[in-house]
Order: structure tokens, then sequence, then C-alpha cells
């Protein structure tokens, strides 16, 4: 269901967008019993582009963590993406910059990160997108490991001249990645 907003009602989001934009985040007010959930806003010409969440996809695993990162070796070039970053001392592994066009993990792009919404909902299908895609290794006891996996990038629409606009994930690919290490270590 998209609203088109009255001017009116802007601005006072104006003004928290432009110190959004100029902080990086803000923490948005919730009722003392929910965490606080941290947002990002972009303000343009008096419209909000953009909120988007900042954490990734988080799964623990049952399995220990010298098998959670021999699945996840396996499980990146497995869906497309090479494997650019790892540091087991530092506990990550992906790609901080890869580009995408058309399909990713077998499926068209948009399956996986919305590119360009604005407040009348999403400016259409994104050929390509140049991406991030890193998974956060980390012991969560004995016999498990927790892994955060997080989708970031930036598209452009094909055919026309403009600035990139900020992608962001729908979750489905972080939920996949989490899905085939959960089965890998199975066997």
């Amino acid at each position: 269901m998209s609203r088109v907003l009255k001017r009116t009602a802007l601005i006072p989001v104006k003004s928290i967008a432009i110190a959004c934009a100029l902080s990086g985040t803000v923490a948005c007010a919730t009722a003392p019993s929910q965490p606080q959930e941290t947002r990002r806003v972009l303000a343009i010409d008096d419209r909000i582009i953009r909120t988007s969440d900042d954490s990734g996809f988080e799964s623990v695993i049952h399995a220990a963590s010298d098998s959670v990162w021999a699945a996840l070796i396996q499980v990146y070039p497995g869906i497309g993406v090479e494997v650019k970053t790892f540091s087991r001392e530092d506990g990550e592994i992906g790609n901080r910059n890869f580009v995408v066009v058309g399909r990713l993990a077998g499926h068209p792009l948009s399956n996986y990160v919305t590119c360009g919404s604005d407040v009348l909902g999403s400016q259409g299908h994104i050929d390509q997108a140049m991406l991030s895609l890193i998974t956060l290794v980390r012991p969560a006891g004995a016999d498990a490991t927790r892994i955060e996996t997080k989708l970031t990038g930036s598209a452009r629409k094909s055919g026309v001249s403009t600035d990139p606009v900020h992608c962001t994930s729908t979750g489905a690919l972080e939920q996949l990645i989490a899905n085939a290490v959960t089965q890998r270590v199975a066997h």
C-alpha cells in the first residue's frame, strides 16, 4: 500500500533526516521493554529516499567453527561469489566489492536486494549492482558457531545516467547461506 505524504508532514522529517544524514545513524525511540533499533535515513529534496536496518542475518550453527569455516569456503563460490576476504583471526569471510549482473545464486538480483526505494515504493528492477557480502564467524559455545551475514550495496538503473542508489537486503541470500552451511556441516 503506497501513500502520498503531504509536504507539511515531511517538514519535521526533513530536520530529522538531515541530522541523520550528517551523523550517519539515529536511534529510534521505542517502548522501554523493546530493544532499540538503529536506522539510517537519507533525505533528498524533502523526501525520505530510504531507511534501512544496519544488522545482518544471524544464525547459530550446531557445529564446531572448523566445520563452519570449511562449509562457508564452499558455499560462497556455490552461490557465485568469489571469496576475496578471508580472515579467521578477524572472523570474516566474503567479498566486499563485487558486481552482479542480472542474477545471483541462480535467481534474479531483485530476490536479494531492493534498490532505490522512496516514499512511493520501489523504483523498479535493477539489473546490475555493486555488492558487499560478508559473514562474521564467532564461537557460540562448545559445539556451536554463530554466523552473521550482511549483504549491502548500490546500483544504477540500466540505460539511465544517474547517481547510484542504495540497496537494502531482503534477507533471502543471508538465509540461503545459513541453510547451505547447516546442510554442509550435517553431512
